[in-house]
């Protein structure tokens, strides 16, 4: 998620390709990124994100559809909130939150990271109506008869009048789905229903998709409100070392306090690029994936488990340490090092996202060139890059910082030098796609067929 360029803390000779002026384009960001107040996930979450890395594009898809259908300026009740990990996309436009779990440990967690005036955090049931929010979020809705019943009697009853409820539960066929909507439309005047697939939300439920979300508005009924008392679940009770917690480093920090819906942005293009690899999880071969510009790892950490094996590289120092702390496993690894320095050939695929548009122009060419050399000679190259068209929607300091912008045939060509086949696609928020590219607001194109690994073969 960061680009490549030198440290400029600890200045070092700048390698291959580059110059001082690359770095003096980052000085800003730094400064920016640097005041940002740390953020560290709690024991569950971190356990969780690195177990089964792709449940956080999903819950973040999640959390900013909520968020879209709740519209701005809610007073929001979020029940099972766990430590947090999807409230600041759920409260980045609202005016106040209250988010509840049954855990007390996981309650602390959240508070301790993201609590605030407006938003708060408080260990209760949640079958208990809260009177007085105009928007309510479940992402975990039970599908037992009666604990359905009381679950959203509590959730009507926390509303007012106007108020607006999104939930989700994990289905398993149409009678799930007709079951869920009938108990709400015996709450609630109007319901939408919507499927989750992956990371995508879509218009519809059939019931064979896992995942149903309904929006629902206009509570008929008030629930008496219940008194929270100490619910009888309290799953990780056992204080947890810090060690085991997830924090990120500056950048992704930032992110997540100022534009936390970036995050489910980047993990979604990293999941679309680990489906077009393949490997591991998909019943193929494992493969070998270099992530050059790789930040602090996320993505590094998804695509490595996806696809077997991922080797993050970037010149970033506090990055890397950031990942290698967050991401220790058998399956990522994390070097601040030049992509210069990386073997030849050796890698059945490369991504990068983000690290283009930070290059002189002129360093481009080289850049793809040496990206193409690390590849075998079947290997594939992911590379995304915002679209030259968003830039007038960018701040000032997004703007100092991309010095090297695309538009969609741009992007191919430059490709096209490197690769003999080159595919683009568009991407709209969390959504890549193959619309018509001034339209889209990031770029992604597909490599095939390395040039410079058939040189190498054929000599």
């Amino acid at each position: 998620m960061t680009a490549l360029p030198p440290d400029t803390v600890n200045p070092r000779p700048a390698p291959a390709g580059r110059d001082a002026s690359e770095s003096e384009v980052w000085q800003g960001v730094r400064d920016l990124v640097a005041r940002a107040e740390p953020v560290s996930l709690g024991r569950f979450g971190s356990e969780k994100l690195r177990t089964d890395p792709v449940v956080w594009p999903e819950l973040l898809a999640r959390c900013k559809f909520a968020q879209k259908a709740l519209g701005q300026g809610r007073r929001l009740l979020h029940l099972g909130c766990g430590d947090g990990l999807g409230t600041a996309v759920l409260t980045e436009f609202t005016a106040d939150y209250l988010g509840v779990d049954t855990s007390p440990d996981v309650v602390a967690d959240a508070q301790a990271t993201w609590g605030n005036d407006d938003r708060q955090f408080e260990h209760g049931v949640l079958d208990a109506a809260r009177p007085g929010f105009t928007g309510v979020v479940d992402f975990a809705l039970p599908l037992a008869p009666a604990a359905l019943a009381a679950r959203l009697e509590a959730i009507a009853g926390s509303l007012e009048t106007d108020g607006v409820a999104v939930v989700g539960a994990e289905i398993n066929g149409p009678a799930s789905v007709a079951r869920l909507r009938e108990a709400l439309a015996s709450r609630f005047l109007h319901v939408l229903p919507f499927a989750m697939h992956e990371d995508r939300v879509l218009a519809g439920c059939r019931g064979d998709e896992g995942y149903a979300m309904m929006v629902a508005a206009g509570p008929q009924t008030h629930a008496v409100a219940g008194v929270c008392v100490e619910p009888e679940n309290t799953k990780g009770s056992a204080k947890p070392p810090a060690s085991d917690k997830l924090s990120f480093g500056p950048f992704w920090s930032y992110v997540a306090r100022q534009t936390p819906r970036r995050l489910l942005y980047t993990l979604a293009y990293y999941r679309f690029a680990a489906r077009l690899i393949g490997g591991a999880s998909y019943g193929q071969p494992s493969r070998r994936v270099l992530d050059v510009g790789c930040g602090e790892g996320g993505g590094t950490h998804l695509i490595g488990q996806a696809c077997g094996f991922a080797h993050g590289v970037d010149f970033d120092e506090d990055s890397v340490a950031a990942a290698q702390q967050n991401w220790p496993s058998g399956h990522v690894r994390f070097d601040c090092t030049d992509l210069h320095d990386i073997e030849a050939g050796r890698f059945d695929a490369v991504v990068n996202f983000d690290v283009v548009e930070h290059l002189r122009p002129e360093s481009a060419d080289g850049f793809f060139t040496a990206m193409a050399s690390r590849l075998t000679l079947q290997g594939v190259a992911v590379v995304g890059t915002p679209n030259v068209t968003s830039q007038v929607y960018a701040n000032a300091v997004t703007n100092a910082g991309h010095i090297n912008l695309y538009d969609g045939p741009g992007l191919a060509a430059a490709m096209g030098r490197a690769f003999e086949h080159v595919m683009l696609f568009g991407a709209n928020d969390e959504t890549v796609h193959t619309g018509f590219p001034p339209m889209c607001h990031y770029l992604i194109a597909v490599g095939m067929g390395p040039r410079a690994a058939a040189a190498t073969a054929s000599s």
